[in-house]
């Protein structure tokens, strides 16, 4: 510890020495006197995870505003486990961008839970979450979702592929 005082990188050592023995609160003290950078967004949400097995939900989403100084560092299935054990993704519009993800990583996020939503089988709320994400069939990853849902409803889902066949077109 008197080490990280002039080196500030052994504060990231000592945040994952205290992540790896799940004392998240010691680890987030050294995180927070840390530089900003990759590991220390990485620490971060390792910090998120061990809130989140806590059931303690406001350490864990400070974790994730403190990540998003690295938003590459911030691993999506992270991110959705932090909704839906928080049982948020109910109350959550699927178009608001609560953390400012780049548009990507929120696109990735919004697929993500509507997967979820689908493999519990919670197909009525999965279409809201699906309906809302841009560009949907751009991919393999967006088309396999709404294949897997559009037994569910035809005609949503049929105006779904029209309205990219159109766009297609023009």
């Amino acid at each position: 510890k008197r080490f990280a005082h002039f080196d500030p990188q052994k504060h990231i050592v000592l945040a994952e020495f205290y992540l790896n023995i799940n004392r998240a609160a010691e680890a987030k003290t050294h995180l927070l006197a840390a530089p900003v950078d990759v590991r220390s967004g990485r620490a971060w949400m390792r910090a998120m995870e061990t809130f989140l097995a806590l059931k303690d939900f406001p350490e864990a989403r400070a974790c994730i505003v403190h990540a998003l100084e690295t938003p590459q560092a911030i691993p999506i299935r992270a991110l959705a486990d932090y909704y839906w054990r928080s049982e948020q993704v109910s109350r959550l519009d699927p178009r608001a961008n609560e953390f400012n993800l780049p548009p990507r990583q929120f696109r990735d996020l919004q697929i993500e839970l509507a997967r979820r939503l689908v493999s519990e089988n919670n197909t009525d709320l999965a279409w809201p979450w699906i309906e809302s994400v841009a560009s949907l069939l751009d991919d393999a990853q967006g088309r396999s979702l709404l294949q897997s849902v559009e037994y569910v409803d035809w005609e949503r889902a049929g105006r779904l592929w029209e309205t990219t066949e159109n766009s297609l077109w023009e």
